[in-house]
């Protein structure tokens, strides 16, 4: 059991737990919503589009509703050449007819695309290597980044089930302390057996990490020297101090009571802060 590293992902919204195990081909800087796309049912079609309105000109895939346990396929609209897998629970879909589409299932691939990459350093181009075309390697890497760094912090305990258990978790005690109790809203099982982030309700507060992190491991690709005297590695030195700032402002919010509302941040409890 792990971490959906080989297809990483966020999922918020998918209350009833309606599907899992998600993945994507053909993402590019216009065919998403800063690496997210939002997903409704909408007359037996399941649909995704780059806009929560979901106007026709961007509704970037569609497919029919299959039966649960077995696997969706979403296929492109409008050119946008996606194409969209997930397997589908049990659980019942968000209806467009009984929900409003401002609050649609979301899913976030990444937590930029490379339109926002290139808006934050304009000799990124010169970054690509040979037989590259686009980041979407080093965006991948840097989601399982962001995985990891959330596993680390607010681990999947050991009672979280398919999807989240709401039955009290026992901690384990260890030198940084306790794992937090609200940590099991954060993660489901999904049908290969691995964690996902689906109880996290503010993905995007992590948008500014997510792009200095990026560009860091970018830049680290052709960084020689080591020193101040390479300009290249000098600005991954910048970018890596950057997202390790950022990445301690920003709090995660989670949702216990799955209203789409987060409920309270959490808070990593530690031992010697303890009084018996």
């Amino acid at each position: 059991m792990s971490l959906t590293f080989d297809h990483p992902h966020i999922e918020t919204g998918d209350v009833h737990g309606a599907f899992s195990c998600w993945e994507v081909e053909g993402l590019n800087h216009n065919n998403n919503d800063h690496g997210r796309l939002y997903f409704r049912l909408n007359a037996g079609l399941v649909e995704a589009s780059r806009s929560r309105q979901f106007g026709a000109s961007d509704l970037m895939a569609n497919g029919p509703d299959v039966p649960p346990n077995t696997v969706l396929t979403l296929n492109a609209l409008n050119g946008s050449g996606l194409t969209i897998r997930a397997f589908r629970g049990s659980g019942t879909v968000t209806d467009a007819t009984t929900v409003p589409p401002a609050i649609p299932l979301t899913v976030w691939f990444f937590l930029a695309n490379e339109a926002d990459l290139l808006r934050k350093d304009n000799q990124l181009k010169s970054m690509l290597i040979r037989g590259e075309v686009d980041f979407l390697e080093p965006m991948r890497d840097t989601m399982r980044e962001f995985l990891t760094r959330m596993g680390s912090v607010y681990p999947p305990p050991p009672t979280v089930g398919y999807p989240n258990d709401y039955q009290p978790t026992p901690v384990e005690t260890n030198q940084q302390g306790k794992a937090e109790w609200y940590a099991q809203f954060f993660w489901s099982v999904n049908a290969r057996g691995e964690f996902e982030v689906t109880g996290l309700q503010n993905p995007g507060d992590y948008r500014q990490w997510f792009l200095n992190q990026c560009l860091a491991l970018i830049y680290s690709r052709k960084a020689r020297i080591g020193d101040g005297t390479d300009p290249v590695y000098s600005r991954q030195v910048a970018f890596q101090v950057e997202a390790n700032r950022l990445w301690t402002l920003v709090k995660p919010w989670v949702d216990v009571d799955r209203n789409q509302v987060a409920d309270r941040q959490p808070k990593t409890r530690n031992v010697r802060l303890s009084r018996g």
